[in-house]
């Protein structure tokens, strides 16, 4: 090239180098099928089910008097609960399938169909996991009237130093633990301890600031006064 000698290697490779038209077409293919193997797999939950199936049948292996025993009832309500996601998920999937069968997908569309499946699915999924037990989760506690009241608080009494108020309810300064026994709420910047009810566990819920939250349901009280 040029009376200068070059390595067959570069050679070859200037004579056969792929067009750019060729190069961006590889491109345009290989990200569709990137997107798609990855959307596919996101929605194939045939893996999950089976070890929810594995740990519910796992109950039976153990006595009947067993700790593990009691929570047996919540393990198939849990197992079943997620074989209920198996079937729509497969038709998504197949839906998918087609969706990505055209030549040139329409990522627009696709990502309409996704935002629709992660709203249907996903709540599903996120009680699954709310539901599994553990000793201790840290979350708000949010304490609500019995009688769908709004709860305030009185400005002249302490409990403005661990509570405070939002859409008609009171809730911790911080995410708090949950555990088997009482505790007591600790004033925000200082070392004084008060008792509050604490959450029964397991009900757990999620509001529009998207914080975890435990609620409690509480009657009037000097602690929980209600407002207009």
């Amino acid at each position: 090239m040029n009376g200068i000698s070059n390595d067959q290697d570069v050679m070859d490779y200037a004579n056969n180098k792929a067009s750019e038209d060729f190069l961006a077409n590889a491109l345009h293919f290989e990200t569709k099928n990137f997107i798609h193997q990855y959307l596919v797999q996101s929605f194939d939950w045939n893996d999950v089910a089976q070890e929810w199936r594995n740990h519910r049948f796992s109950y039976n292996e153990d006595a009947q008097n067993s700790e593990k025993s009691k929570h047996a009832v919540w393990a198939k309500n849990q197992a079943n609960a997620m074989d209920e996601l198996l079937e729509p998920s497969q038709k998504f999937i197949k839906q998918l399938n087609l969706l990505f069968s055209q030549e040139t997908a329409d990522l627009n569309h696709i990502a309409g169909r996704v935002q629709a499946a992660y709203t249907y699915f996903f709540k599903s999924l996120d009680d699954l996991v709310f539901e599994i037990p553990v000793k201790s989760r840290f979350a708000y506690w949010r304490y609500i009237n019995n009688q769908g009241k709004k709860l305030v608080i009185d400005p002249a009494s302490d409990v403005p130093n661990y509570l405070f108020e939002y859409d008609n309810k009171l809730l911790t300064k911080r995410p708090r633990s949950i555990t088997q026994s009482f505790f007591l709420l600790q004033e925000e910047g200082g070392t004084d301890e008060k008792y509050f009810p604490n959450p029964v566990p397991y009900n757990l819920k999620q509001d529009d600031k998207n914080r975890l939250c435990y609620d409690v349901m509480v009657p009037l009280s000097e602690n929980f006064p209600v407002g207009p």
